[in-house]
């Protein structure tokens, strides 16, 4: 017998954000950590606007607004001299901005809305080995707080629990990459007479192969709390007091010789790697987040790549457990979210390439193509990248918008469609000039129906005026068009024969 469906071993915000889903769908599970709370350092900073998309289907993205610093703009320098800008503003989306949140805010939302649910999480506990039979994984835990080993038996195992993952170590499973050889150097730290807006972040390429990042953490009455971060080509050590009169330095050289650096609240220094896992799913356990792959910090896209493989896999193991899916839907999260992984670090690669290549010429072309950002084009371009908004699942036909992010909408009654989506259910979105004869069809538990005016569309959704619908996954991407009431009836009749329809809502887009 199963103590559990599914046992989540990790309650950082990758664990805590798949514990969410679960509990939305209302499958049993176990979440342990074994450490007796998260880390109050303030880490990954950095929630993009598409992960703010699928976050607000479980209703914490605004309160992580709330408790962050939205960032319109992102302003590009060479040297002390301007020489672009990305404009989140324009970004089509409910979240047109970069939410500056610590780490431990991000986590303490998510547990905290955990917790609301009735959820337990279980600390101080470890993950000591597992093994694998027909039936179930027994998963060996040793209790801190006891001092006792007993035994967990559930279905399915969700790794979460980071980069020195021991689900995956146990595992053996090949976890391959490379260490780079620069040092990153990063501060948050009160800055003083710094004339430079707080809430925008600056990014500003310095002369010998580095650049200087400052970003808002917190306003706290007069002072300004800022993240910091350059880079150094060495293997040395660096200690604290080392740091701080390098950027003090780094400020002066860019003019801004008031500027007062004081107040360190969190110094770190590190190697950045690039490691992946063969495999984000072997015979019933999942890897998510830092267990399957890690990241250059460079990209600041390394957290909410750990939270989006969440979504891609917590509807899929969720509807699997509840017998609606077939199991084979596991393999699609390798299939899907392994690409993903590789396209981060080529995003990263190219990304340091800027930074700090060693051919001068080509460093200095790719830096003074910022300066192409006041082009509207070239401005779409940048912040769709930086937003997460271009990851899609359609790898062979680039043309076919299935495999994309659903696009934001505003409706009738002043929503974004996001705020309609449900993440339990896949969303049929269509578009009818007339009431659709909803008698018509089966009722079905497994999709919500979202009826939309398509008189006033105005070709807004991809321009696809021919279009009579689209079946949104849980996760929010593009599953099928549909193009005719046709299509409708072999959604019903063929694709999802055995499944029940409910919650409709009568909507109209908004002029």
């Amino acid at each position: 017998m199963l103590d559990c469906e599914i046992l989540i071993v990790g309650a950082g915000p990758v664990g805590l954000t798949l514990a969410l889903i679960l509990k939305k769908f209302g499958v049993s599970f176990r979440i342990i950590d074994k450490q007796s709370s998260w880390s109050s350092k303030s880490k990954a900073m950095t929630i993009t606007s598409r992960t703010l998309e699928v976050l607000n289907t479980l209703e914490v993205a605004e309160i992580m607004v709330r408790a962050g610093i939205p960032t319109y703009y992102l302003n590009y320098y060479y040297r002390n001299r301007k020489i672009g800008t990305a404009d989140f503003s324009h970004l089509e989306s409910k979240y047109n901005f970069i939410l500056q949140i610590s780490q431990s805010k991000t986590t303490q939302i998510l547990n905290d809305k955990l917790l609301n649910t009735g959820a337990i999480i279980e600390r101080e506990m470890e993950l000591i080995n597992f093994n694998r039979n027909e039936d179930c994984i027994i998963c060996s835990i040793f209790d801190k707080k006891k001092g006792i080993y007993y035994k967990i038996k559930t279905r399915y195992l969700l790794a979460c629990d980071g980069g020195h993952s021991s689900v995956r170590k146990f595992d053996n499973m090949d976890f391959n990459g490379e260490e780079h050889n620069e040092t990153f150097l990063m501060a948050d730290v009160t800055i003083k007479k710094l004339a430079l807006p707080f809430d925008e972040r600056h990014l500003f390429f310095l002369k010998k192969r580095s650049f200087l990042y400052i970003m808002p953490i917190e306003r706290d009455k007069d002072n300004f709390i800022y993240r910091i971060i350059t880079t150094e080509k060495s293997d040395q050590k660096f200690c604290d007091s080392y740091v701080l009169e390098l950027f003090s330095d780094l400020m002066k050289s860019i003019n801004f010789y008031d500027a007062v650096i004081c107040d360190p609240k969190w110094i770190s220094t590190f190697n950045p790697k690039q490691f992946v896992v063969n495999s984000f799913y072997e015979n019933r356990v999942v890897y998510a987040g830092d267990a399957a792959h890690i990241q250059s910090p460079i990209g600041s896209q390394g957290l909410n790549t750990g939270i989006q493989d969440a979504f891609n896999v917590g509807w899929k193991v969720a509807l699997t457990v509840l017998n609606r899916l077939r199991p084979s839907i596991m393999e699609t999260y390798t299939d899907e979210r392994l690409p993903i992984a590789h396209r981060l670090f080529h995003y990263n690669n190219k990304m340091s390439e800027v930074i700090f290549g060693n051919n001068a010429t080509k460093r200095f072309l790719n830096i003074a193509q910022k300066r192409f950002l006041n082009f509207r084009r070239f401005n779409r371009k940048e912040i769709q990248n930086i937003s997460q908004h271009k990851i899609n699942y359609n790898f062979k036909n680039l043309t076919d918008i299935v495999g994309n992010r659903m696009p934001n909408f505003i409706m009738e009654d002043g929503r974004s469609v996001y705020d309609a989506i449900s993440p339990t259910q896949f969303n049929l979105i269509l578009f009818y000039n007339k009431y659709l004869d909803m008698d018509s069809y089966y009722k079905n538990t497994l999709i919500k129906v979202i009826l939309v005016s398509k008189t006033k569309n105005k070709g807004l959704i991809y321009g696809h005026l021919g279009v009579c619908g689209y079946l949104i996954r849980p996760d929010t991407y593009i599953m099928k068009v549909l193009t005719s009431e046709d299509d409708l009836n072999i959604l019903f009749t063929d694709f999802l024969p055995d499944f029940r329809m409910r919650d409709n809502e009568k909507i109209c887009i908004r002029e």
